[in-house]
């Protein structure tokens, strides 16, 4: 049987590690689709595990075996020389072209033995795909031969055996497959949802992840067939799903579209390069939407197959940080049909809550200890260990004889301190937790928003200091690599200057760069006026036009109050309000309404 180790929990979701001969897989994992014929397949596997790190890919042993060369390779020299792929290797059989063809020239024992034969590291069974619209009736009879195949395969498997779970979108006939499978399998494989997940039908989907969730074997692997875009990632993780497969990187660059976490976007309506990562340091998207076919739909599946791999991590990253429903949140922001399924997520674990409260009220009327039962529990018992340990157990207490008929009191008084002693400690256990939660949701708060706040006010910056000098540019970084404690600094370097601090800048270049980042500021949070006192009074003619100009475009939503003895300025204001002594000593207030003043000129 398969070793898989829980390192984590987050809710159902969970991380963890399994054991393989080529290599151990860290989950939740992405296995990219890889076509067995090179010549199909747009990036290499040897380039995704150089530089992408991908740990663990799935491929088709049916495609393989149907293809004489590719089969001819597999049989002589194995699976992962065929590839070029020294990391694990799942093998499907052909049940996905039984449902896109209707029908495979193989059988169950043939496809697993040659599965077998090439050194699979997770072989699949056969089974019989059940279409989402099936009936109950044809869903259980195809049930039924999967189960059967799944049996014969675990005799003639020693290695991993991934066994799917079938049974449509019918609650019982799901929940009987996941049972009969995790009493065989491995890797326990969801099937049968590829329609659901091409059909955006997400919250069939989540009814059929609540139906089999609770009968799956907790110490086996879940893989999720065909889950293909990454914004799906987060959403299936919430379901304790550990592996998860995708051919979407390609079947999205044949038709020209970019996957990114949020969604799809055409790569033909891009005017802005919208991304960094290493792939667009190397060409931009604007300029791979330009190359020819073959090219472009090879840079655009590598970018597809980063994109997903980045969002993969961020879900295991999200379980250790506790937060990924709030990630599938964000994800489902954008897509209706995800959010649906989202909210029957919900309801699932509101009604899994209250069925666990009900049972744990009856739990409590049996004064058991719960966590001192469950550590006793060994996942793969049997009725026949239990009874034999319970036999064992009444022949220890036989063997006993006479007790001290005293020891139930002093029992009972001893129980009642310790009971005492174990709800003080209690109180403090969760008033120390609620006390950590607390820290740990501010920290993550303030993280959050102050890195939001840098970021715009970073934006507004490099935006508002070129049109201010006429050119040049400016931002602001962080001086640590921790933000909560790290201080941020402001780099500028105006138009012909190489200047590495702001302190080798002029008076007015620096009271220019001032403007600039208090207006980035102003920007972000607004007020219904702002006063300017002397702004102007270092800078040159120059620099107080694109200072006027910038502060015109503001005053359409601010109302500007200025101190200035700059003509320029004071040109720009449509209320002027000066001080004037027309008699020594005698200050006296001037208003004039410049707009009325060119009115009555004009009379």
């Amino acid at each position: 049987m398969a070793v898989f180790e829980l390192l984590e929990r987050d809710g159902l979701a969970r991380r963890g590690r399994l054991e393989t001969p080529h290599g151990t897989i860290e989950t939740p994992a992405l296995l990219p689709v890889v076509h067995p014929d090179p010549a199909r397949q747009p990036v290499s596997p040897t380039d995704m595990r150089s530089r992408l790190g991908v740990k663990a890919v799935i491929t088709s042993a049916y495609i393989t075996w149907r293809t004489p060369p590719l089969r001819e390779i597999a049989e002589s020299r194995g699976i992962h020389s065929l590839l070029q792929f020294d990391g694990p290797i799942m093998t499907d059989s052909g049940a996905f072209q039984q449902h896109a063809y209707g029908s495979v020239e193989v059988g169950p024992d043939e496809i697993l033995a040659f599965q077998n034969a090439i050194g699979s590291d997770i072989a699949t069974v056969l089974d019989r795909f059940t279409e989402p619209e099936t009936s109950h009736e044809d869903a259980e009879a195809a049930l039924a031969i999967t189960l059967e195949r799944a049996q014969a395969a675990r005799a003639n498997r020693t290695g991993l055996l991934a066994v799917p779970v079938q049974g449509g979108v019918h609650d019982d006939l799901r929940a009987r497959s996941a049972a009969g499978a995790s009493a065989l399998a491995d890797v326990l494989a969801v099937g049968g949802v590829v329609p659901l997940f091409e059909q955006y039908r997400f919250p069939d989907l989540a009814r059929v992840l609540a139906a089999v969730r609770p009968q799956l074997n907790p110490g086996a692997a879940v893989h999720l067939f065909g889950t293909g875009h990454p914004m799906t990632f987060a959403f299936a993780a919430l379901w304790g799903v550990d592996l998860l497969d995708s051919s979407a990187y390609h079947k999205f660059a044949r038709r020209g579209s970019l996957l990114f976490p949020e969604g799809s976007i055409a790569i033909d309506d891009l005017r802005e390069n919208v991304c960094r990562c290493f792939l667009c340091a190397e060409m931009p998207l604007t300029e791979v939407a330009r190359k020819p076919a073959a090219e472009r739909e090879q840079r655009i599946a590598f970018h597809n197959l980063v994109t997903s791999i980045e969002e993969i991590g961020r879900v295991r990253q999200a379980i250790r940080e506790g937060t990924l429903w709030e990630l599938a949140e964000r994800r489902a922001s954008g897509h209706p049909a995800l959010r649906a399924g989202l909210d029957e997520a919900r309801l699932a674990a509101q009604q899994v809550r209250v069925r666990r409260e009900g049972v744990a009220e009856q739990f409590a009327a049996t004064n058991f200890e719960f966590a001192a039962l469950v550590a006793q529990i060994v996942l793969d018992a049997t009725v026949e260990s239990w009874e034999s340990q319970l036999e064992d157990t009444k022949g220890k207490i036989e063997r006993l004889g006479q007790v001290n008929l005293a020891a139930i009191g002093e029992f009972k008084e001893t129980s009642e301190r310790k009971e005492y002693l174990d709800r003080q400690c209690k109180d403090l256990t969760d008033a120390l937790e609620t006390l950590e939660t607390a820290m740990r949701k501010i920290d993550r708060e303030t993280r959050t928003r102050f890195q939001d706040t840098f970021d715009r006010v970073n934006t507004g910056l490099k935006e508002k200091f070129p049109r201010l000098f006429g050119g040049g540019h400016a931002y602001l970084e962080l001086t640590g690599e921790e933000s909560a404690v790290a201080g941020v600094s402001v780099m500028a370097r105006p138009p012909g200057k190489r200047n590495s601090t702001i302190s080798q800048l002029s008076g007015g270049e620096k009271a220019l760069t001032a403007v600039a980042l208090v207006f980035a500021i102003f920007d972000l949070n607004p007020a219904p006026f702002c006063l300017l006192d002397e702004v102007d009074a270092p800078l040159d003619e120059n620099n107080v036009g694109r200072f006027c100009d910038i502060v015109r475009d503001m005053s359409r939503s601010v109302q500007f109050i200025f101190i200035t003895h700059n003509k320029s300025t004071m040109e720009m204001a449509s209320q002027l309000v000066g001080v004037t002594m027309n008699e020594p000593g005698v200050s006296r207030l001037v208003a004039v309404d410049v707009d009325e003043a060119v009115r009555m000129a004009a009379m």
